[in-house]
């Protein structure tokens, strides 16, 4: 054996001159226990710095992500649809990344006021799917069942209408109101890119909406199939919907108030301070009132 390995006092000093002389693993101001004196001293020994490397790469919300997946999928798969009803359930599914959109940017809000819209466009929408979709078979439900539409039943046709020109986000409907507060979110937490994305999907759902509305107004009727009218409970959920379609697009304050009484009421606010003091000092106080005033 070498000498200085049977000489302890020699074998701790070259271990701590050979600690010092590691400048790029040592970092000072993290207190350690010192390997060689068995002592406390101020430096960190990084076994692995490229482990702190990986750390420091930008890491994206795994919400974001789902969203921009979500959004992605759903307007592909709502292309290829012919048939309504599956379309609108392939594109309610790019909805739920809009929605997304607005969680991953941490804004409630904006997220309420989104459903909320969405719920008043998609009960338009299928309160005409409903009836048409009366006729019996499964063609009833395919775009060229919906052809001359707008000619026959103008009421159900611009409601139709009306609840794909929101599903697409063209003002002054409230589905562009729901879709510029959750992009403008993301943008405001620095979800550019997101942001972006919906857009580009937004633009890319216009193509199998804008279908739909073609086919009310634009082509000959098809079908010698009679369309039922609309019984008095369906017509009045799609006036309804039609008229809060329209009146939260262009006053959407009014529904920006109701979804953040609910987000309050969701997520209240911590008590007031000297609220809660007073409140725990309420009962030793009528405590002390009965004490010294019993009754009768």
């Amino acid at each position: 054996l070498l000498p200085e390995r049977r000489n302890p006092a020699l074998c701790a000093a070259k271990s701590r001159s050979l600690i010092q002389q590691l400048q790029f693993a040592v970092e000072p101001a993290s207190p350690r226990i010192d390997l060689a004196r068995g002592s406390a001293a101020p430096y960190s020994f990084r076994a692995f710095p490229e482990q702190e490397m990986l750390s420091r790469l930008p890491k994206l919300p795994l919400i974001a992500l789902l969203a921009a997946a979500t959004m992605i999928v759903g307007n592909i798969a709502a292309l290829a649809q012919q048939n309504l009803k599956r379309l609108l359930a392939y594109s309610s599914i790019a909805h739920a990344g809009y929605a997304l959109v607005g969680v991953a940017a941490n804004d409630a809000t904006s997220v309420l006021f989104y459903l909320a819209g969405y719920a008043f466009t998609t009960l338009a929408g299928f309160t005409v799917i409903t009836a048409v979709g009366s006729r019996e078979g499964e063609e009833s439900q395919t775009l060229d069942a919906y052809n001359g539409l707008g000619r026959q039943k103008p009421l159900l046709g611009a409601a139709l209408a009306i609840a794909m020109f929101s599903l697409i986000g063209i003002p002054p409907t409230v589905g562009f109101v729901g879709k510029y507060f959750v992009f403008q979110a993301a943008v405001a937490s620095g979800l550019v890119w997101l942001a972006v994305l919906g857009v580009l999907t937004s633009a890319v759902s216009a193509y199998y909406y804008l279908k739909v509305v073609m086919a009310l107004f634009m082509r000959e009727t098809t079908s010698e199939a009679v369309i039922p009218t609309a019984n008095a409970p369906r017509s009045l959920a799609a006036a309804l919907s039609v008229a809060a379609v329209f009146v939260f697009g262009a006053l959407p304050a009014l529904l920006l108030g109701v979804t953040m009484w609910v987000q309050q009421k969701l997520n209240p606010p911590p008590p007031d301070p000297m609220q809660a003091k007073i409140l725990m000092a309420l009962p030793f106080v009528f405590g002390v009132f009965f004490a010294f005033f019993p009754s009768g």
